[in-house]
């Protein structure tokens, strides 16, 4: 750049042309700007940030805190046991099963759940079935049977049986003589009543299918 400098004196006046040579910048801060961080020096980071704004520590965006954890659907019990699904009925899987008994909030809701399987099963049947057990005249226990269905028709081939009961869940059957009587607040078995007892004359007890 050229300056012009007019001095006076006696003479006249005299031009003299000065050229003044502009600073040169002590670093180039476009080099290597995308990865300032790593590659500058201390001294090339604050003279950029001071001149072009670029360097400067405070520009660090802070990496984003990270997101919060889902909220648990299930609470988990204190001392850190493993959730488990509670149900607050006889709420049954696909094949028709009842759950295992800790899936539920009561455990008497798993009696239940195995309790009306059973009992829609004996609904198909001509078999007498009740909820309940029957108490007394013990005969025996039916081996290899699981089911009510089969329960009802061991009483009926064994020629001292008058009664019969299912547990609901041990999934074992039990025989009894013609003396006893049933307790229908079992609510963990199903019993019923051979032919040869139905048709047998008596003053009391039902012989119907109620529930």
């Amino acid at each position: 750049m050229a300056w012009w400098i007019v001095q006076v004196g006696l003479v006249g006046l005299t031009c003299v042309s000065v050229s003044v040579q502009e600073d040169v910048p002590a670093f180039d801060c476009d080099a290597g700007k995308d990865n300032w961080k790593d590659d500058w020096s201390d001294k090339k980071k604050a003279y950029c940030c001071e001149t072009v704004k670029i360097g400067c520590a405070h520009e660090e965006v802070p990496p984003a805190p990270p997101p919060a954890p889902p909220i648990p659907l299930v609470q988990v019990e204190a001392g850190g046991s493993a959730p488990v699904r509670k149900l607050k009925g006889p709420a049954r899987k696909e094949d028709g099963m009842p759950y295992d008994v800790d899936e539920y909030e009561d455990p008497d809701h798993h009696i239940e759940a195995w309790r009306e399987r059973h009992l829609s099963v004996m609904k198909s049947t001509q078999h007498h079935y009740k909820r309940g057990s029957w108490l007394y005249g013990q005969l025996g226990t039916a081996e290899g049977v699981n089911d009510p269905v089969g329960c009802a028709g061991a009483c009926e081939e064994h020629s001292d049986c008058y009664h019969w009961m299912f547990h609901v869940v041990g999934h074992h059957c039990s025989l009894a003589h013609d003396h006893g009587f049933a307790n229908e607040d079992a609510g963990d078995w199903i019993h019923g009543h051979s032919k040869r007892w139905l048709s047998k004359p008596k003053t009391s007890a039902g012989a119907g299918n109620e529930l």
